[in-house]
């Protein structure tokens, strides 16, 4: 695709079901993980000995990021349990309608109010970012961190390695051990929740510190983004819809070149559904921006579903003149130029689907189920 042009490809969403199928769609860019499959099936963490502390004033933190994700106010108290020892997970959940502007920032450190501490044994907490799981729980533990805390106070973890925001859900929040009773170590602000500041595990599945009706309120956890985002290069619409039994509805990818430098990009559009056999399919998209002779090359490639189990689709924008499939080893394992392909005898594992049109080589790393 040459520089500053926009080009529309089309994929369909079939419902073979006896139910409306509900569906959204969003964009990861250059994302290089594919989410592992999340439970289906939502838990309750134990509520019934979490208790709200004394009134406090801690306020917020001062900060210099370019981009604050949250959702609490000021601190205005904290959370203990009546039984101890207990070691909980308090997190914040951002979803993809509130990460996508800031895909290619980086979340580089993050902020909690920690109030009382233990006062014998480990202080050590853990920060812990999780990816995209679903509304209820997250997906895997992409990053963790230990640290310290001061208590009294908001503490500013500083990440060793910057997690990449690709436009993914992305959770964000810490572990502690509370070893007596009648301390208070998570802070919280003043409510009222929001159904994604308050989630809480103690070991058994996840909830929300809401459920106590007494405690509407959201962990103060604030995660800060530095950097510029990417160019907003790969775009679906609709974005969200409904099909009836039997129906199909069509999706135009967009992959827009403009103000984009030469080279090949990478991106998923997810498309996420209440199918309970495919809650999520991944469209694997690549973008190769090139100036060739006489400035003509232009060349999109998609391809779909992504992990792939029977089949994998490949779309472009020109001929295929060849598609091959090579293991990581480098072995070529098929070469034709069909653009469904049988990938059902294939062992599970990393594979490497390369595109050969007229107009240039598209290389796109898809996962065997």
């Amino acid at each position: 695709m040459e520089p500053n042009a926009t080009i529309t490809q089309q994929i369909t969403i079939t419902n073979s079901g006896t139910l409306d199928l509900n569906f959204d769609a969003l964009v990861i860019l250059n994302s290089g993980k594919i989410s592992g499959k999340v439970s289906e099936n939502q838990q309750s963490a134990v509520l019934s000995n979490a208790i709200a502390g004394p009134v406090l004033n801690g306020g917020a933190p001062a900060t210099d990021a370019t981009v604050v994700l949250h959702y609490d106010g000021d601190n205005n108290s904290a959370i203990g349990w009546s039984s101890a020892p207990v070691t909980v997970t308090v997190a914040a959940m951002f979803p993809y309608t509130m990460t996508s502007p800031y895909a290619g920032m980086e979340l580089t450190s993050v902020d909690v109010y920690i109030n009382d501490l233990n006062p014998s044994g480990s202080n050590e907490m853990t920060v812990k970012i999780y990816g995209m799981g679903t509304t209820y729980e997250p997906g895997p533990l992409i990053y963790s961190q230990t640290f310290t805390p001061m208590g009294g106070g908001w503490e500013h973890i500083i990440l060793t390695t910057p997690v990449l925001i690709t436009g993914e859900d992305i959770w964000v929040g810490y572990q502690f051990t509370q070893n007596t009773t009648g301390i208070y170590i998570p802070g919280t602000d003043a409510g009222p929740n929001h159904p994604y500041g308050d989630f809480l595990s103690t070991g058994v599945g996840w909830s929300h510190l809401s459920n106590n009706p007494s405690l509407t309120y959201n962990w103060n956890i604030r995660a800060n983004l530095e950097g510029e985002p990417f160019n907003q290069w790969l775009s679906v619409a609709p974005t969200t819809g409904t099909i009836a039994p039997s129906g199909s509805q069509t999706l135009d990818v967009t992959f827009d070149a403009t103000d984009q430098p030469l080279g090949i990009y990478e991106g998923i559009v997810r498309i996420l559904s209440n199918d309970p056999d495919s809650p999520s399919v991944d469209v694997s998209c690549a973008l190769s921006v090139s100036v060739g002779i006489n400035d003509m090359n232009k060349l999109a490639v998609l391809t779909y579903p992504n992990p792939a189990q029977d089949y994998i689709n490949v779309i472009t924008n020109h001929q295929i003149t060849e598609i091959r499939i090579m293991n990581i080893a480098g072995q070529l394992l098929y070469k034709g130029n069909e653009k469904r392909i049988n990938v059902s005898d294939l062992p599970q594992g990393i594979y490497y689907l390369q595109t050969i049109t007229p107009e240039g080589i598209s290389n796109i790393k898809f996962i065997k189920r």
